[in-house]
């Protein structure tokens, strides 16, 4: 074992990050719920070439104040072997498939970590990838992934479970939750997601132009949480149902598999980006689970443009989204809900090497809601970097972003690059 960490050292570059993060909501539900943490993350990585062979480990380590144990994500784990034309890749791996930035429906291959909705982050998928340069201007791409990692999900006593109101699928039904719930999570139940998954990609570069071409038949990242509630007192019965229920309520994560087929088109002019992208997906599971959404047609726009005023570095990014569903999707997919009619406007400054900003904000042009954000960091050395963010949601209580907007979250962040 030694003389094989001492062969793979011989040619690894070790890097890592270690961060300590402290987390608070600006208002307070209840005691049993997470009103704010103080999380210490390690996250290495190690590369490593010899000849025509890379290996790559990515992943994140993080003890956290709300959790009663240590979680483990692994992004990167992978051998790859490339020649002039060709290369082959085996182990956990991300993929980043689609062009545009914030809203995505083109990066569909990995599940999340959605312990943080708001920031979730890729989990690698175990598989086998192959990708060959057919032309100079043509590039094609291909997975298999033979059992999925399942999402990772907010935990039992997490503020992202509903604490207020719980919106089951449709307009007409709305279900009053008492002052303290207690959630149970119940064993994952697969309706044929989870394992052979696939798929496939085309490139192709003109001048300043880059098409592509996707293709992928698989679990959805987001599962449908079905809440089992066997209890209720109506309360109100116009203009909705309001039912007041038992605190006791558990919950069932439900993966379903869906075909996703779709186009990306990213041209560069100067200091200008256009992304265009279109995604149909389809639902291949049972047609009995009434809440899954049959099909969905998703369309983003985004225009991205560079500007120096006065010596500060200036990013512009407007985005835009026009979705189509044959109906509404379960209540784990609220936040694409508010995304299927919105615009969004990114603003990116830096005044100088060691200050940065950004700023976010995403509105429902149908009166659903809204979300903002900030971020400011500051690079003390080339090591050493603070960073404070925050996020703050708005939105009416009949929608799923009004129901947390008791959510608005700070964050300070102290990071030490090895």
């Amino acid at each position: 074992m030694g003389l094989l960490f001492f062969a793979v050292s011989a040619y690894a570059d070790m890097s890592g990050r270690i961060e300590l993060e402290g987390q608070s909501f600006l208002k307070s539900l209840d005691k049993k719920t997470d009103e704010k943490s103080v999380d210490l993350k390690f996250s290495p990585e190690i590369t490593a070439k010899k000849k025509n062979l890379f290996f790559k480990f990515t992943g994140e380590a993080k003890a956290s104040s709300s959790q009663r144990h240590f979680q483990g994500l692994v992004q990167d784990l992978f051998v790859r072997k490339k020649t002039n034309r060709d290369a082959w890749t085996l182990g956990f791996n991300t993929y980043s498939w689609g062009v545009t930035d914030g809203y995505n429906p083109l990066d569909v291959i990995n599940p999340r970590d959605f312990t943080d909705p708001l920031h979730a982050k890729k989990m690698g998928s175990f598989g086998a990838h192959y990708s060959r340069s057919l032309t100079s201007s043509l590039q094609m791409e291909a997975l298999y992934i033979p059992v999925q990692t399942a999402s990772r999900l907010p935990g039992e006593h997490s503020r992202w479970l509903p604490r207020q109101v719980y919106l089951p699928p449709g307009d007409d039904m709305q279900i009053l939750l008492p002052d303290r719930v207690h959630y149970s999570i119940h064993k994952n139940r697969d309706l044929n997601a989870l394992h052979n998954n696939f798929g496939a990609r085309l490139l192709f570069t003109e001048g300043s132009r880059e098409w592509g071409l996707i293709f992928f038949d698989g679990m959805s990242s987001t599962p449908i949480i079905r809440a089992d509630i066997t209890t209720g007192t109506p309360i109100s019965l116009f203009p909705v149902v309001v039912l007041a229920v038992d605190p006791n309520i558990a919950l069932t994560p439900v993966y379903y598999r869906v075909q996703t087929t779709g186009g990306s088109l990213v041209w560069s002019f100067d200091s200008f980006i256009l992304r265009l992208q279109s995604a149909y997906t389809k639902v291949r599971s049972e047609a009995e689970e009434q809440d899954l959404p049959a099909w969905s047609q998703e369309n983003v726009w985004g225009f991205e443009k560079n500007m120096d005023i006065y010596g500060i570095n200036v990013t512009t990014l407007l985005q835009g989204t026009y979705n189509l569903r044959n109906k509404e999707a379960g209540s784990s997919s609220g936040l694409t809900e508010l995304l299927d009619r919105a615009v969004m406007l990114g603003l990116r400054v830096s005044p100088s090497l060691s200050w940065e900003s950004y700023f976010f904000a995403g509105l429902d042009t149908r009166g659903q809601g809204s979300l903002m954000g900030f971020s400011l960091g500051h690079t003390l050395t080339e090591s050493i970097k603070l960073e404070l963010r925050g996020d703050f949601l708005q939105g009416p209580d009949s929608s799923w972003i009004g129901s947390y907007r008791n959510n608005d979250q700070i964050f300070l962040n102290f990071s030490y690059l090895l």
